[in-house]
């Protein structure tokens, strides 16, 4: 075939490139994967020369009079808006998800209590052990097996699920902190094999990594994990976006959930305007409609687990802001100059986080959480007031009791 600068007809040419344009775009839809539509487009435009529009279209420009803009059918079907229909009496809570678990003053048993329906777990593979803990030189607060894996089988086998009666798996979000993390996957791989089979483990790709390398790992996993990836500066990743050329189904499979940082995606200061709702909106939306699910950490939620200020002991576990007392789970009192503390920016970040169809709600509160998902907002008998913006001069600490709307969940 002649190169069009060396006298083949437009026509010819551009007939051609569409016919091939065809083919290739089959084979990205086929689900193939993006790695041998990559390859296709390459063995094409070496034929066509510098110009070839497919090459444009890799690159993620759209030339007019080909095909480059078309969407490709994604793997998954869009996701349904979740809805909160007020239920005091619910044994759980779809989108209730403990924040650095471990950190609780009974790591599991806590979340369970509260209806929380996924945990999240930072470990270590330290000295032969999966350990829990933040930070490399934080004491461990146990293992993965003994705070996670021993009970969720245990409690499994005295009622025969996690939540009997709930459709979706329990799921536990693992963030590997120690390195090379190959270790620590492969540890943790082989001690969730006994999982209960309602017990789903949520394992993160790391950005840093090579693309083709995450993809096999992806591909090869066995069936109870499932994988959470960031989003790409607040974008869905090009190889989880069906609109995207570079689309990967078989990627895209495994892929489940989209993870971002609240402040870096809705507001640094969490002082939230409506045009950033707006767009905040828009992007859960997104995600939906590629069949992903969404997480917000980093949200104004504060990082202090109970009221340790009037609880008279020690602080304990792996959080040295946590006291050790039966509060915890509730929001903390706002003392003056507590800036991490302000109640009325917590409630519209939840109310937010429900409007927009958050599929998880990352809290270090699972009482509070789990209140306001219980009625979709603020109970009817304010457990935690939201009071107004300060003022130049700070409001006097006021003691707000523990949430404890409606009965408790039954287990």
């Amino acid at each position: 075939m002649q190169r069009p600068d060396s006298g083949a007809g437009a026509l010819e040419y551009i007939a051609v490139t569409l016919l091939i344009a065809g083919i290739v775009t089959a084979v990205s839809m086929s689900g193939v994967g993006a790695t041998v539509a990559h390859a296709c487009t390459s063995a094409v435009c070496r034929v066509l020369g510098d110009s070839c529009p497919l090459a444009q279209r890799d690159r993620g420009e759209t030339p007019p009079g080909t095909l480059a803009h078309q969407t490709v059918r994604p793997t998954k079907p869009p996701l349904p808006k979740p809805v909160c229909r007020p239920n005091p009496d619910v044994p759980w809570f779809d989108r209730l998800n403990a924040h650095n678990d471990y950190q609780n003053r009974r790591p599991l048993t806590d979340s369970l209590n509260a209806g929380a329906t996924s945990v999240e777990a930072d470990v270590w593979w330290e000295d032969g052990e999966l350990k829990l803990k933040h930070d490399k030189g934080t004491a461990k607060v146990g293992t993965l097996r003994d705070k996670y894996i021993d009970p969720l089988i245990e409690r499994a086998r005295q009622q025969g699920a996690v939540y009997p009666g709930r459709r979706e798996p329990f799921q536990i979000f693992i963030e590997v902190k120690s390195k090379p993390k190959a270790l620590a996957y492969k540890q943790i791989l082989k001690e969730i094999k006994d999982l209960p089979p309602d017990v789903q483990v949520v394992l993160p790709l790391s950005a840093a990594d090579p693309y083709e390398a995450d993809r096999q790992a992806v591909i090869g996993a066995p069936s109870n994990v499932t994988f959470l990836t960031d989003f790409d500066e607040c974008r869905i990743p090009a190889n989880l976006d069906p609109r995207n050329p570079a689309y990967d189904h078989e990627y895209a499979q495994r892929v489940s959930i989209l993870n971002g940082d609240f402040k870096k995606c809705v507001s640094s200061d969490a002082a939230l305007s409506e045009d950033e709702k707006e767009e905040f909106t828009r992007l859960v939306q997104k995600a939906h409609d590629a069949g992903l699910k969404v997480r917000m950490w980093h949200g104004p939620d504060g990082q202090y687990r109970s009221d340790w200020f009037a609880s008279g002991k020690g602080f304990g576990g792996d959080n040295p802001l946590m006291g050790d007392n039966e509060a915890n789970g509730a929001f903390t009192k706002c003392l003056p100059g507590m800036h991490d503390c302000r109640r009325f920016r917590q409630i519209d970040w939840m109310d937010l986080e429900l409007a927009a169809g958050v599929d998880y709600l990352p809290t270090n509160h699972l009482g509070a959480g789990a209140a306001h998902l219980k009625y979709c907002g603020l109970p009817p008998r304010t457990s935690y007031p939201t009071p107004p913006p300060p003022t130049k001069k700070p409001a006097p600490p006021t003691t707000l009791p523990s949430p404890s709307a409606g009965p408790a969940p039954a287990h």
